[in-house]
């Protein structure tokens, strides 16, 4: 009853039903859901991205509330190498809370309210997140980004600025 099972290729099924608890609780959360998958005999194992151990405090207290049996399986911490953890921390929130979509769905002070911080810190730490991010993007392709400025020096017209 109100559950929809989609198959498609190979082996692969959607199912669609009503939101169960955990994901409401995810949904009210500011945590990112990466992953869902059932195990069997196990139950239901997500991958929770998460700004901070209050944040999966809070999470495990409601789930637990609803009589959810909890578990952690296992610990990351997708911040990039030099990224603080409150530059992380506003990061995520940042995206959970769609400022960074097109156009925002939140204002830098709505972030900060979630964070206990002022919007400057919050502005602050954002761009140092973001800066960090693009650094790490840009070593991390160099070699490409090298050969595109070749390509792009060969077209450039003589008495005419960068392309």
């Amino acid at each position: 009853e109100g559950l929809r099972v989609y198959r498609h290729v190979a082996n692969l099924v959607f199912i669609e039903a009503k939101s169960c608890a955990a994901c409401r609780v995810f949904s009210r959360s500011a945590c990112i859901p990466r992953q869902a998958i059932y195990v069997p005999g196990m139950g239901m194992v997500f991958n929770v991205l998460v700004p901070g151990p209050g944040v999966l405090r809070d999470i495990l207290e409601r789930l637990r509330a609803d009589g959810k049996l909890v578990e952690i399986m296992g610990d990351f911490t997708p911040i990039p190498k030099g990224m603080t953890r409150k530059q992380g921390l506003v990061l995520l929130t940042a995206i959970k809370m769609g400022y960074l979509n097109m156009p925002r769905e939140c204002r830098l002070r709505d972030i900060a309210e979630a964070l206990g911080l002022s919007s400057s810190t919050v502005s602050r730490q954002l761009k140092a997140a973001l800066k960090k991010l693009a650094l790490d993007a840009l070593l991390t392709s160099g070699a490409s980004l090298a050969a595109e400025e070749r390509r792009l020096t060969l077209i450039r017209r003589p008495g005419v600025g960068a392309v």
